[in-house]
């Protein structure tokens, strides 16, 4: 399956985009700005091509060549990945996300989306409550246990659900 099955969606999304930014002007592609072009292209990619962000971390962890990665490339890779320079940033970023810091500190926030988008939790948060969410419910939607809005995961969640 491609990352833009099922096609149905993808479709709306992309039929969205080009209805959102009309060039007057395109009678046809060939016609179309290519400052509309680039904005067609940059919300593509945002709304139908999402980015597998833990993929390296999963290749990496996983410790087996993906078939898609050349031989000299997962060499090159692995002989970075030993390197001390970054072991030490590896190990530094495994205690900033065990971090409990609060607001003033600098660790990045934890949250209980998995791998669905923001944008994804607020469609169906949205489709719950019959309305768009606000900024705040989608925080602690994010932030509490299975969404209960109550407990949340940590004390840095908890200090910013306060402070807002």
């Amino acid at each position: 399956m491609s990352v833009l099955e099922p096609s149905g969606p993808s479709s709306r999304k992309i039929r969205k985009i080009f209805e959102e930014k009309i060039d007057k002007e395109g009678i046809n592609w060939k016609s179309v700005s290519g400052e509309t072009k680039d904005f067609y292209y940059e919300e593509f990619m945002k709304q139908c091509m999402p980015i597998p962000r833990h993929m390296m971390t999963d290749i990496k962890t996983g410790g087996k060549k993906p078939d898609f990665v050349s031989e000299d490339s997962w060499e090159n890779w692995k002989q970075k990945w030993n390197t001390p320079k970054l072991q030490k940033v590896c190990d530094q970023n495994s205690k900033n996300r065990k971090s409990k810091a609060t607001i003033g500190g600098s660790t990045p926030s934890t949250h209980t989306g998995g791998t669905a988008t923001h944008y994804e939790h607020g469609k169906r948060l949205a489709r719950k409550l019959g309305r768009p969410p606000t900024a705040p419910e989608l925080f602690v939607h994010t932030n509490t246990k299975n969404g209960d809005g109550k407990t949340f995961i940590n004390e840095k969640s908890k200090d910013v659900n306060d402070a807002i």
